[in-house]
């Protein structure tokens, strides 16, 4: 209960006098006042475009394309400049580049020197796109970057005329196939991940197999130590077989010397060894016949 009644006695107060009654209506219309104000400012935004000062810049130089002249620098120009929806005004890069710095322009929209070069290339071997450059300053308002989509849109509208629609594909990317470039990209990154899963199982599968080759080489490392261990001793044993085999045949040798006289000699009287030997078998012979007889007499 006391709220309302505290409520009502400082209402009374401002009854006293015409000037609390005042500072009452403005703190009444102050907020009102304001979110009118800031609703007018972002109503309809693009209503009045045609009051917006925006630089043009023109560097286009021509060019020639199978006998014919083009400068689609100077025909986009034109038509911009007739279509009135923005305060154009054709000015110098260096103009351009300081009033949009300063506030003076909005945003400025530059034609490159070779514009028209580009876009007649695409009849060639090698075409290319023709690239318009936009600069833009966010200090200036925070809604440039939507006004900078109406830019676009206005030299679309030009080059969409009868004398500048040759130029139109090759000045912008067409944006009816960009949802299908989307969902290209986004089933390119389904694959890119399928692919990455399977490069880290393979990768995995490759560690283990490293894993097996390095054991692997262990062994063959001890292998081949014990292999050079074993070569060792068969070269050691062979040099043992090869002296003791040479030792033979120094005695060998040896021995061959000592026999080769008595070879020499009965080679030389083998005839009369042969007689002598059968002269003793016959005595031999005779001895034990008279040894019989002897035997016998007794």
């Amino acid at each position: 209960m006391r709220s309302p009644k505290l409520a009502a006695l400082e209402l009374r107060r401002f009854r006293r006098g015409k000037l609390p009654a005042a500072a009452l209506v403005a703190l009444l219309l102050l907020p009102l006042l304001y979110g009118a104000l800031y609703l007018f400012s972002f109503w309809d935004p693009y209503g009045n475009l045609d009051k917006l000062p925006v630089a043009l810049v023109n560097n286009d130089k021509g060019a020639t394309n199978d006998g014919k002249r083009v400068e689609a620098g100077d025909e986009i120009s034109d038509k911009l400049l007739d279509s009135k929806v923005f305060a154009w005004h054709e000015v110098s890069s260096a103009e351009a580049e300081k009033g949009v710095e300063d506030g003076t322009y909005y945003l400025s929209l530059t034609m490159p020197a070779d514009f028209s070069k580009k876009i007649a290339s695409s009849g060639g071997d090698s075409p290319e796109t023709g690239a318009l450059q936009v600069r833009t300053n966010d200090a200036n308002n925070y809604i440039v970057g939507q006004i900078s989509k109406t830019v676009f849109g206005e030299v679309r509208n030009a080059a969409s005329t009868n004398a500048s629609r040759g130029f139109l594909d090759r000045i912008f990317v067409n944006f009816s196939d960009l949802h299908d470039k989307t969902a290209d990209a986004a089933k390119g990154a389904d694959e890119l991940k399928g692919g990455i899963s399977k490069a880290k199982k393979g990768s995995k599968e490759l560690a283990d197999g490293l894993k097996d080759s390095k054991a692997g080489t262990e062994r063959l490392s001890d292998g081949i130590v014990k292999l050079n261990t074993g070569a060792g001793e068969v070269a050691s044993g062979a040099r043992q077989v090869a002296g003791g085999t040479q030792q033979l045949a120094d005695k060998v040798n040896g021995a061959a010397g000592e026999a080769r006289p008595f070879f020499t000699y009965f080679k030389e009287n083998g005839k009369s060894i042969g007689e002598a030997a059968r002269l003793a078998a016959d005595g031999a012979k005779t001895a034990r016949e008279n040894l019989g007889k002897l035997v016998a007499a007794a």
